[in-house]
């Protein structure tokens, strides 16, 4: 069944210039919904909204592989988190049949007042990346800058999870690398993008971001993590080892595939000093 719905109130030509924009948005909170179309209005910017998918029961997804979670995580991912991977594995789908890059926004999100120039401006540097993040929610790390954006702002490259999935672009390439790698959901959906060691794909991030989290949206995905099955009772000491002994494998797995990146930071700083 089509789930998008078009927003009738951006000029057309507009189309020509900016890559689609896909908003996520719970059809059931018409306040969410009301301020991305004001939002989205008052940039004067063509949007398609998307229902989010919400489940009800875990079990409906053929694709989760709940075995995996509990054997590796000890707790579940939550049927919040698996609408939201849906929702998104949906619109990769989109991009791939459009054949053309597109950007994709949560209900959350707070847009500059220039979001329509930074969507051409990521559609003119578009050789440059596979994923670009318009903004990252682990604030406090940071990344190599590699390039130049536009004149406020860089492109940079984070070898640890910058994590994420409010505002983002991706190429029809990216979308078609991350629909084959998420055939089995294992982690969540900003988990995947994140894991660039694995898909290969080139994730780069907008620094400072353009996009920021309104404060008063909170997240629909009110339980996720190791509370999702196991409510504020503690994890267990061989558990805790599990989890440190995954992030330290993960950790050094994006440091290594992070070496070129590196290397192109290190160029960049050179050539910009000259």
């Amino acid at each position: 069944m089509e789930r998008f719905t078009s927003l009738p109130y951006a000029r057309a030509e507009s189309a020509l210039v900016m890559p689609p924009v896909y908003v996520i948005s719970m059809a059931s909170d018409a306040k969410r919904c009301d301020n991305v179309i004001e939002l989205c209005a008052r940039k004067d910017i063509s949007v398609r909204y998307f229902p989010a998918i919400a489940l009800k029961d875990r079990e409906q997804i053929t694709a989760y592989d709940a075995a995996y979670r509990q054997r590796h995580f000890g707790y579940a991912l939550s049927a919040g988190e698996l609408g939201c991977f849906l929702s998104h594995q949906t619109l990769w789908r989109e991009c791939l049949r459009l054949g053309r890059s597109i950007c994709i926004l949560e209900d959350d999100v707070e847009l500059p007042a220039d979001f329509a120039q930074i969507l051409r401006r990521a559609l003119a540097c578009e050789s440059d990346w596979d994923v670009l993040r318009l903004l990252a929610e682990r604030w406090d790390r940071k990344g190599f800058v590699v390039g130049r954006f536009d004149e406020t702002h860089t492109l940079c490259h984070y070898p640890r999870p910058a994590m994420g999935t409010a505002a983002y672009l991706l190429t029809p390439k990216a979308a078609e690398r991350l629909l084959t790698t998420t055939e089995t959901i294992r982690v969540p959906v900003d988990q995947v993008i994140d894991q660039f060691w694995h898909h290969h794909l080139r994730v780069l991030v907008v620094e400072p971001y353009p996009v920021c989290i309104r404060a008063d949206c909170p997240s629909v995905i009110a339980v996720r993590g190791w509370s999702t099955s196991h409510g504020k009772r503690k994890r267990p000491l061989y558990r805790r080892v599990q989890r440190d002994l995954r992030n330290a494998v993960e950790s050094i797995a994006g440091w290594w595939y992070s070496l070129p990146w590196m290397g192109r930071s290190w160029w960049y700083r050179r050539e910009r000093d000259y």
